[in-house]
């Protein structure tokens, strides 16, 4: 959102990126199963903002904001990862 009051006006950008790098950490622990210790995901390198004005002040504001990025692409990892590796039910 831009502006105050009834200049208000919302802006939107799309960045989408080819690849993103990352290291997960699992732990084995004795009955054989693994655990999630840890991930992190780095901010990807390169970013391509689609946006209707296609200003390069979208562009900068969004390469600034791509490390929150790596940040939700390591939360949603994270979930999957511990949904993964839980231990089936037993009956």
């Amino acid at each position: 959102m831009f502006g105050r009051g009834t200049k208000r006006e919302l802006k939107s950008a799309t960045a989408t990126t080819a690849e993103m790098f990352g290291r997960l950490n699992l732990r084995i622990v004795h009955g054989g199963a693994a655990t999630l210790h840890s991930i992190k995901v780095l901010q990807p390198k390169q970013v391509r903002v689609d946006s209707v004005d296609n200003h390069e002040k979208t562009k900068e504001f969004m390469w600034r904001r791509s490390a929150r990025l790596a940040k939700v692409v390591s939360r949603k990892l994270a979930a999957a990862v511990k949904s993964m590796l839980q231990p089936p039910p037993t009956a």
